[in-house]
């Protein structure tokens, strides 16, 4: 940003009339500043230990792995960016795999290309549209 400033290619207004661009990078900047302090302060080995304790899935490594994918369905709502859920909640579904015996590269992998089938299918008839699936075809 400095560069192009230097070198003229924007101007201070138009850096100062992108407050959603600022509002992002700081909004991201907090998730990934919390997410890396609560792994700093083993937060996601405690979630583990009590999840580890409080669930029973007795072995049954694929029932986990389907509660895991439902629950990040659900937890995605929470969130206006998937990069911040992402960030957020990857650790935690990944800690639960583990805990759980749930397959955990599926359960990693699962929990990411889900929410992208899951987000533009949603999209589909919230907004309308369907021209992303035709141009597969």
């Amino acid at each position: 940003m400095a560069t192009m400033l230097l070198l003229g290619i924007v101007t201070w207004e138009d850096v100062v009339k992108n407050k959603g661009g600022w509002n992002t990078l700081i909004w991201y900047g907090g998730i990934i500043g919390l997410s890396s302090l609560l792994s700093k302060v083993k937060f996601f080995e405690w979630l583990a230990e009590v999840f580890k304790n409080n669930l029973a899935f007795d072995g049954h490594g694929n029932v986990a792995f389907f509660v895991i994918i439902f629950l990040s369905i659900i937890v995605r709502y929470f969130f206006a960016s998937g990069s911040a859920y992402i960030v957020a909640m990857l650790p935690v579904f990944a800690m639960l795999a583990n805990v759980s015996g749930a397959p955990l590269m599926l359960t990693a992998a699962g929990t990411v290309v889900l929410q992208l089938l899951w987000r533009h299918g949603y999209s589909l008839w919230r907004r309308g549209r369907s021209g992303h699936l035709w141009r597969g075809l």
